[in-house]
């Protein structure tokens, strides 16, 4: 999932550049998500939600632009930011605060294309990210580190591969999302697994390693969730 937001305060450009990112999305079969905000407090409050934010600079209100990528730079925020303006003045500019690109308005497709092939194959986009509400914050994990997420009382408790733990207040059908193409798998009501952690699968159970534990878990097949975890993890062993 590539998590992208559009910090402009003018609705046409900023639907072309939806319909664009969406075109590109079809056809390279990727999922993404789009945010457009026009206010710099939300997006500096939101900033851990995105890989990607654009950015419109104009002369008129710099706080469209600059003000707020310098802010969100000050912040830590792991985003790649992208600018566009008609200026090529702020193309310095933008480079001093390690813009992934500058676009000069209109942004093309055939460059807007080439920007997001080059952020989806290089290491600034971490596939394996998924943003997880915890209460009163968000953490990103990296999904080839959790082994299993499971309902423990009114929360889901997510267990990594090094033994921590995290609590979330988020649905098992939501953090199902989240992971639908990240390699999990529904054993049972509840339940969530990375199948890269299944050691040992019968008919009726499921046997997870446990790396910092000597002794594996055993996890029983639920009897409606059984035969779509078995494709699924049929289909994860040929890959």
């Amino acid at each position: 999932m590539l998590r992208i937001c559009i910090y402009d305060d003018e609705s046409l450009e900023s639907a072309n550049l939806q319909r664009m990112i969406a075109q590109y999305a079809r056809r390279k079969k990727i999922d993404t998500s789009v945010v457009e905000l026009m206010k710099q407090d939300e997006l500096l409050k939101r900033r851990s939600e995105f890989d990607v934010v654009f950015l419109v600079v104009q002369l008129r209100d710099l706080k469209l632009g600059f003000e707020t990528g310098v802010k969100l730079r000050w912040l830590k925020s792991e985003a790649e930011l992208l600018f566009y303006s008609e200026y090529d003045d702020y193309i310095r500019k933008s480079l001093e605060l390690r813009a992934f690109r500058f676009f000069h308005k209109p942004i093309h497709e055939t460059e807007l294309n080439f920007a997001l092939d080059d952020l989806l194959h290089g290491q600034n986009i971490q596939t394996n990210q998924v943003y997880i509400k915890i209460p009163s914050d968000v953490v990103v994990l990296d999904a080839r580190n959790i082994v299993y997420i499971e309902t423990n009382s009114r929360q889901r408790k997510i267990t990594m591969r090094n033994g921590d733990c995290h609590f979330t207040n988020e649905t098992i059908d939501s953090l199902r999302v989240k992971l639908s193409d990240k390699n999990f798998g529904q054993p049972r009501n509840g339940f969530l697994l990375n199948l890269a952690f299944v050691q040992k699968l019968t008919r009726h159970t499921l046997t997870v390693a446990m790396p910092d534990q000597n002794t594996p878990n055993e996890v029983e097949l639920g009897r409606h969730y059984k035969k779509d975890f078995i494709t699924s993890f049929s289909s994860f062993k040929v890959q």
